[in-house]
């Protein structure tokens, strides 16, 4: 009777591990590609589709490396190890991870149609986030307008997100 128990208590746990791995594998591999602004235009929608949320999730993984250029300036934001450097200038890490996490819940306000808009948008600088599986999400930006692929949408937030790393890095 006492080895029931314990073969159960090891059935359990062995059970609870494999539910682990396997939320590990699924929130890991969820990826981003066409599905960030539901750009491949078949009807089912991702939920990170603008169009019908107000919201996108840019925590796909872990950013590598954040690049933008903006009023003809350009920075390279690097992660190396626990440190973050932008042009070679170390940034606090506290600072920078809390950023990062703002990265998670983006709004944006409303969509800009492009073809209709009376306003002719260039989107004359950009930011690239660079993650550790390769992905690549980049955003043009013409303030307060961002465009990414084809989508165009407003989002103070979003531009609230860049003045601050500006700041961050124009601190040093």
């Amino acid at each position: 009777m006492k080895n029931a128990g314990w073969i159960l208590r090891i059935v359990l746990m062995l059970g609870a591990l494999g539910g682990v791995f396997y939320a590990m594998k699924q929130l890991n591999t969820r990826g981003v590609s066409k599905e960030l602004f539901h750009l491949d235009g078949d009807a089912q929608y991702s939920k990170n589709d603008l169009s019908i949320l107000p919201q996108f999730d840019l925590c796909i993984t872990r950013v590598k490396d954040v690049q933008f250029q903006w009023d003809g300036r350009s920075y390279n934001i690097q992660n190396s190890g626990k440190t973050w450097k932008a042009n070679e200038l170390e940034l606090p890490p506290v600072d920078m991870e809390k950023w990062l996490v703002l990265l998670c819940r983006v709004k944006a306000e409303r969509r800009i149609d492009l073809a209709t808009s009376t306003k002719k948008y260039i989107f004359p600088d950009q930011i690239v986030f660079n993650y550790v599986d390769g992905q690549t999400i980049k955003f043009g930006i013409e303030t307060p307008a961002f465009l990414f692929g084809e989508k165009a949408f407003y989002s103070r937030q979003f531009l609230e997100m860049i003045n601050t790393l500006k700041t961050m890095i124009s601190r040093k």
